[in-house]
């Protein structure tokens, strides 16, 4: 059984905002985020996610949590 409808956001940069997502009927939503200066990640200071909805009411499938 494999994860499918999965969204992957990944950013580059320092300042920036995820805003108005809507998912229905998905497994997961994935928002990852962050800048490769040199050898390490570097988180941006001002991330902010914004008015993100997930609505599995209408899913067929039982889901389960891990």
């Amino acid at each position: 059984m494999g994860v499918d409808n999965t969204i992957a956001c990944i950013c580059n940069g320092d300042n920036f905002v995820v805003d108005n997502i809507n998912v229905m009927k998905s497994v997961e939503m994935l928002i990852g985020y962050g800048a490769i200066k040199g050898k390490y990640l570097s988180i941006p200071q001002n991330f902010r996610p914004d008015n993100i909805h997930l609505d599995n009411t209408n899913r067929v499938w039982k889901l389960h949590r891990i």
